[in-house]
């Protein structure tokens, strides 16, 4: 009735996009209602056209969140470039700090934590770096179980899991997989960091490596004993800058990296977690193609 009455106040067309919502999604419609005139220039009729201009508003919304996520990646590079040249610095003191032979108990705890926490800040810095500028993966043959023991140990002698049990389920007679160390230990060192912050100050860690059930993949994943994730959350775990984690503690990029990463070694992630009772990761990495194409039986190569 205002559109109608608009019009034949102004004597123009009057056009309003109207939202309809039904069960969560929403719809566009144009609506457009014209002057019809006579000789005398009088209006005699309006007309009333509904235009569904729902998949138009929805390319408009997609273009204005690419365009975002563009000028949110040059600035988070540019803060994680920063951020790796500082802390690779605390990292070096740190590491020199914990050689030491004659620290006091004080000292040697101060240590641990200013390793910890510069590892998470080395983390987050790595994490912008990647949304900033996502690099290509530079593929190598691999030994998987060889990166995934290597991030680990890392992390366990003198980092941020030094405080946790680590538990290690290892298959054998895996074959190689083709892939970027670099990145799949960007990966490990996401999920393993994520989970120590999930368990607070100790827990239990599981990680495991195993062949898919269709001897495609090499699965490793990684299990805790943590506070789990709602299921109503679990379906956003991937969703930049979404975070589980109290305010502060989490940049919500680490699941968003670690998928971008997996899909660009063409594998799979799966999530199984339930509120209070931990979370399990798993991720299928394609086996080398050579041996995806042959039996165990016919051809094993130790790595």
């Amino acid at each position: 009735d205002c559109a109608r009455q608009e019009v034949l106040s102004t004597g123009a067309a009057v056009q309003k996009t109207v939202e309809h919502t039904v069960n969560g999604d929403t719809d566009y419609f144009l609506h457009t209602w014209s002057p019809i005139k006579d000789e005398h220039d009088s209006i005699t009729q309006i007309l009333h056209l509904i235009l569904d201009v729902t998949e138009q508003k929805r390319l408009e919304q997609q273009l204005i969140l690419s365009e975002k996520h563009a000028a949110l990646g040059v600035m988070a590079g540019s803060i994680g470039h920063e951020l790796n040249n500082a802390v690779s610095g605390l990292i070096g003191y740190a590491s020199l700090l914990q050689t030491q032979s004659n620290n006091s108990e004080w000292v040697e705890k101060a240590a641990e934590v200013f390793m910890s926490q510069s590892e998470r800040i080395a983390l987050h810095a790595n994490n912008l770096l990647s949304l900033g500028k996502p690099a290509e993966p530079k593929i190598e043959r691999l030994a998987l179980k060889e990166v995934l023991e290597e991030t680990t140990s890392t992390l366990s002698i003198s980092g941020i899991l030094k405080r946790y049990t680590i538990l290690r389920e290892y298959a054998e007679d895996l074959p190689p997989i083709c892939g970027d160390r670099h990145l799949l230990e960007q990966v490990i060192r996401n999920l393993e960091i994520n989970y120590a912050h999930a368990m607070g100050d100790q827990g239990v860690l599981t990680i495991g490596l195993r062949m898919s059930a269709d001897d495609a993949y090499v699965e490793f994943y990684v299990k805790d004993v943590g506070c789990g994730i709602p299921e109503d959350e679990l379906d956003r775990i991937f969703e930049p800058f979404f975070t589980t984690k109290e305010d502060g503690k989490g940049t919500g990029l680490g699941m968003m990296i670690v998928d971008r990463i997996v899909q660009k070694h063409d594998g799979y992630i799966h999530v199984d977690s339930k509120a209070g009772r931990g979370t399990t990761v798993t991720i299928g990495i394609p086996v080398e193609r050579k041996y995806s194409m042959m039996t165990h039986s016919i051809e094993k190569t130790d790595i």
